[in-house]
């Protein structure tokens, strides 16, 4: 049987090159242009599609019909051209995604033969594709802190977030290193969260607060790098 490369990527939503330096990962890295609009569903969308919002249809957390004069949340079955995940699929390649946008429901996904997908924190429910994989973490499907408009005390927040973290990064490190994959494609929405209420951190500014933050996404990270052919960030 051939044997193909282990690529991993991952993804740090909402950071800027200031925020690489600071987690002591801005080598080689290239200029962080997003899309248009700069949104976090159209740009994942494009990174797995390799088209612009214009093809792959997502623009942002809503849909919106004109002739119906409706509005809904965008979902998997609004990505109207085929993820990377899902093109490996058909060539029998085995991928985990977790915390992409727009994953949810699993009906959406055109190939789930060889996937193992987590949903993410936008996603109506937290769950896992498929059932048996869901079975054996679920325990680790706790609720995201992405409601930082809810806290007024800011160390508080960033404790709430810090917390989840620990307890996801368990079943990162083990779909990591106990699963079979090709792909394995993670984003980690924390930076974005607490960027909205430290938006200082995109000058360098009150680090410490984070540096636990950093510090666990920084470690799992270099653990990606031992045991792929490539990482990207």
């Amino acid at each position: 049987m051939k044997e193909y490369l282990k690529v991993a990527v991952v993804g740090l939503d909402g950071a800027n090159a200031e925020i690489l330096k600071i987690m002591g990962l801005a080598q080689d890295v290239s200029d962080l242009i997003s899309t248009i609009p700069p949104y976090t569903p159209p740009a994942w969308t494009s990174i797995l599609t390799g088209v612009n919002p214009g093809k792959h249809g997502i623009y942002g957390w809503q849909h919106v019909n004109l002739q119906e004069k409706k509005i809904r949340l965008n979902s998997s079955v609004d990505v109207k051209y085929p993820r990377l995940f899902e093109l490996l699929s058909t060539k029998g390649l085995k991928s985990i995604v977790i915390n992409v946008p727009l994953v949810y429901p699993f009906e959406g996904i055109s190939e789930l033969r060889h996937n193992i997908i987590v949903t993410d924190w936008a996603s109506p429910v937290q769950t896992i594709c498929p059932k048996n994989i869901y079975l054996k973490y679920k325990e680790y499907l706790i609720n995201p802190p992405h409601t930082w408009h809810n806290y007024e005390n800011t160390l508080e927040y960033i404790k709430s977030v810090d917390e989840y973290l620990s307890i996801r990064l368990d079943m990162y490190y083990e779909l990591l290193e106990r699963e079979g994959w090709n792909l394995y494609f993670i984003v980690f929405s924390e930076i974005d969260w607490i960027l909205h209420k430290l938006p200082q951190l995109l000058e360098g500014k009150n680090v410490s607060l984070v540096q636990s933050i950093f510090n666990k996404i920084h470690r799992f990270f270099y653990k990606a790098y031992e045991v792929s052919d490539y990482t990207f960030i």
